[in-house]
């Protein structure tokens, strides 16, 4: 019997896998293994090689060939495969034409040409300059992509005009924490290399002549456009002032910077923040708004629609005008995106294809990710193909639901036959119908979109938002039928001067929406959920993708893997969270208590503290407690023996009271050091601080300290268990045995989470490596007799052994104009053609033994 009922599934189980691949299956599957593969090219630690891989892609798809021909299934995994190895070479090639990211942290003169600038709302101009060249000191490695704020100066410069100014520059940030969002990756895809501000007004320079014939043609067209979006901005700004006009601007031109934080932090907490990206939604509105009207338009002649293709005229004008939304928007990368899905659905059309099917969205994620596979790791990517194909799968369930085409009820039918009785109720009857079913329609979709992003949106922002469905609900009526086609119109009339109502008008409709965020967010807005793990979301991916390609019954394996993927997210099963973080530049340390969050500083990175929040979710922050200075160490005046004035002797003398003063100034550093290292032990769990530069904690029975001046190390060495030393040195360990962490590790590693176990050893020890006279360390002061210290520290880093185009900065060192590398196959990341120029040094980092290497011919 048993035996019997596993042969009935075995037998059911193949004829569903036989109508799934007449469906077209593998079609659907060719962008999930293209995303597959340029998700593995984005998460290599080293540099893949390219002749195994064309040779792998080749044999595969040779042998996919050859197994289709003869009519095996195993023809299909082949060609996934190949088409995961062609994911991981289109990542590949990307990067290559990438420009790098800058090596560190500089101050120069820097001169170049205005590609685009952003205003915000205090007035503050971002400049995103191609530079041209650097001065004072000219850099070894410049960057060739820059964007850098101006606070204060002239009025802003033009878009293509050239600049010049003393700026800051530093390399893009990596991730806040281990396992979070890769900003310095997100940044090379946008190919920025440094991000900065200008010491004063920058100045525009005069062109040289040449300047813009040497420019290319595509170029020149592109700030044209600038100059064209620049001028729409600002005529919307001049038109409708505020939050109202500027959220015009960032649907129109994606001109952000204009909007309040309050604002943006009530959509986000909303659930509303997708209307402040130009993504699928607003393309697809502009473009089925002209799509509808031109179709409507053409009704009016029945002998037009009888003998012409009318559809598809519309569908062409739709296409259009997608495309011109997409150049007056800036060409954003989810602008980008969104194109391809609108030319992908209205090409169908021209074809004679129906426009919404699951084919057309394989399409153009396929085509996204053969143009720009580094897309695949981006949440606007992911939220934007994760809900579009949940709506296609969930219109495409109703419509095939049993009994949809089903008579109407008698309910209905009895309201028609009343309708027939009076125009009026029947305008009535029509007009609630219309209503019931926008209304229904708009929360249905606003559901399905909602559970398929909120995975992506917990994973990549740790945050969903209550009252997204109902946010939804009431917005997007208004921003579909009232905001979207006077926006439309607006842009039409404006070259004609005709812009002024209906700019004021999409103001008062986007002033609307604001209202309704900035209500809903009054009652709850949205909730932390921390962290997610990644076997969960991985498992929710593969069951989201499991519900959105299959068709038959093979569909209720995904909802099994779902409900696996938010068992795993509930808080047994989560993993433990780390007890300390550090940034990547060691400026800010929090230590993660039940109290709270206790940091180093009252005023911390609010952007990077942000992230750290939203993924460890705690009550609020402990902010250091500052301890006065003791009184500095008085002894007997230095006396100076007396010599002849001369030069020389001015000079010695000149030096030794130099000497003294640095005598001084470390002998009081080191007085507060020890003040504040005896005071931790009274207020454990929050950090002491005497400056910023100089705190210490007693946390989890251990002494931390955090120090800036590398002439303290050694007693810090003597007196902690853990110390953190914002400056790079190149000494690697305390011989005292308390762990050190510096600016030079940090520089490699990236931001650090740090467990602090607290069981502790039992055997005594000796003070391996103690100086005989140095104080016992702060595990023994207590007046405990000596054990062993603390079990040893987990630290885990976030990009330490992760050498990647976006990372090899971190191993440049600019003296020697080399790249210091600990293995040959990082070697691999310089797919710059300025890198591979310059020499590399094999120093792996457990010996200090350099062997040269060159690659120069």
């Amino acid at each position: 019997m048993r035996t019997d009922r596993l042969a009935a599934l075995r037998e059911s189980c193949n004829r569903a896998i036989e109508r799934e691949r007449r469906h077209g299956l593998s079609f659907l599957l060719a962008p999930v293994a293209l995303g597959l593969g340029a998700t593995t090219y984005a998460l290599l630690p080293r540099e893949p090689l390219v002749w195994p891989l064309l040779l792998a892609f080749a044999a595969s798809g040779m042998g996919a060939a050859a197994l289709h021909r003869r009519g095996q299934a195993a023809a299909v995994l082949l060609m996934l495969m190949a088409l995961a190895l062609a994911g991981i070479l289109a990542g590949r090639l990307e990067a290559q034409r990438l420009p790098p990211l800058l090596d560190g942290r500089v101050v120069t003169t820097l001169t170049g040409r205005i590609l685009s600038r952003d205003i915000d709302a205090k007035g503050r101009v971002r400049y995103l300059i191609a530079v041209a060249t650097t001065r004072e000191p000219t850099l070894k490695r410049p960057p060739r992509r820059v964007r850098v704020l101006a606070r204060e100066g002239p009025p802003p410069l033009p878009i293509g005009s050239n600049i010049a100014g003393r700026a800051m520059l530093s390399p893009p940030s990596g991730p806040a924490y281990p396992g979070s969002y890769d900003f310095a990756h997100a940044a090379f895809s946008r190919q920025i290399a440094a991000y900065g501000f200008f010491f004063g007004p920058p100045r525009a320079l005069a062109d040289a002549p040449g300047d813009n014939a040497s420019l290319s043609m595509i170029l020149r067209a592109k700030l044209s456009l600038d100059r064209i979006r620049d001028k729409i901005s600002a005529r919307v700004r001049q038109v409708a002032p505020g939050d109202g006009g500027a959220l015009i601007a960032a649907l129109s031109v994606s001109d952000r910077r204009g909007i309040s934080e309050r604002t943006v932090d009530q959509l986000r907490a909303t659930g509303l923040a997708h209307i402040l990206a130009i993504s699928g939604l607003h393309m697809a509105l502009a473009a089925g708004t002209v799509f509808a009207a031109f179709r409507k338009l053409f009704s009016f002649w029945p002998r037009l629609v009888e003998t012409r293709p009318v559809k598809k005229y519309a569908a062409a004008a739709a296409m259009l005008v997608a495309t011109g939304y997409l150049l007056i928007s800036g060409a954003g990368i989810a602008t980008q995106r969104a194109w391809i899905m609108m030319i992908v659905m209205f090409g169908a059309i021209l074809f004679d294809r129906p426009a919404l099917t699951m084919r057309n969205v394989a399409i153009a994620a396929a085509l996204i990710l053969l143009i720009s596979p580094s897309a695949v790791v981006s949440p606007g990517f992911q939220m934007s193909f994760a809900a579009t194909g949940a709506l296609i799968a969930a219109y495409d369930i109703w419509v095939r639901r049993p009994g949809s085409m089903r008579s109407p009820s008698p309910r209905a039918s009895g309201l028609a036959s009343q309708a027939a009785h009076g125009r009026l109720l029947a305008a009535a009857g029509r007009a609630l119908n219309a209503v019931a079913r926008l209304l229904g329609g708009l929360a249905m979709t606003s559901l399905v979109a909602g559970l398929a992003t909120g995975a992506f949106a917990a994973w990549h922002f740790h945050r969903i938002a209550v009252f997204g469905l109902l946010a939804n609900v009431a917005a997007m009526p208004i921003v579909t039928l009232w905001v979207m086609p006077a926006g439309l119109l607006s842009l039409l009339a404006m070259p004609f001067g005709l812009d002024h109502w209906p700019l004021r008008l999409t103001a008062q409709g986007l002033s609307l929406v604001i209202a309704i965020a900035a209500t809903l967010a009054e009652w709850g807005g949205d909730r932390s959920t921390g962290r997610l793990p990644l076997l969960a979301m991985a498992l929710l991916v593969a069951g989201l993708i499991a519900l959105i390609v299959l068709r038959t019954r093979l569909r209720a394996g995904g909802v099994g893997l779902i409900l696996i993927g938010v068992i795993l997210m509930l808080p047994p099963f989560r993993p433990p969270r780390p007890d300390l973080l550090v940034s990547e530049d060691a400026r800010l340390v929090a230590m993660l208590s039940e109290n709270g969050i206790a940091a180093n500083a009252d005023r911390p990175n609010s952007f990077l503290f942000e992230q750290w929040t939203a993924a460890y979710p705690h009550a609020a922050l402990v902010p250091p407690q500052m301890q006065a200075a003791p009184a500095p160490p008085t002894g007997p005046p230095t006396v100076l023996p007396p010599e002849p004035i001369t030069a020389f002797g001015a000079g010695t003398m000149f030096a030794q009271e130099l000497a003294r003063q640095a005598a001084a100034q470390q002998a009081l550093a080191e007085s507060q050091l020890l003040h504040l290292i005896a005071a931790s032990r009274k207020a454990p769990s929050q950090f002491l601080c005497s400056t910023r530069a100089m705190c210490a904690a007693r946390f989890r029975e251990r002494t931390i300290v955090v120090i800036a001046r590398p002439d303290t190390i050694g007693l810090a060495c003597d007196h902690a268990d853990l110390v953190i030393l914002a400056a790079a040195i190149r000494m690697q360990h305390c011989r005292s045995g308390a762990e050190l962490i510096t600016g030079r590790m940090l520089r490699r590693s990236g931001a650090l989470a740090i467990s602090l176990p607290l069981d502790a050893a039992a055997q005594p020890v000796a003070g391996a490596g103690m100086k005989a006279q140095a104080p016992a360390r702060s595990s023994k002061d207590s007046g405990a007799p000596q054990t062993g210290p603390p079990s040893p520290i987990t630290v885990r880093s976030a990009v330490k052994g992760i050498i990647r185009p976006w990372t090899v900065q971190r191993y440049y060192d600019w003296r020697r104009d080399a790249f210091l590398f600990p293995d040959a196959a990082a070697a691999r990341a310089r797919i710059d053609a300025a890198d591979r120029s310059r020499t590399w040094q094999l120093r792996p980092d457990t010996s200090s033994d350099i062997v040269s290497r060159s690659d120069r011919p």
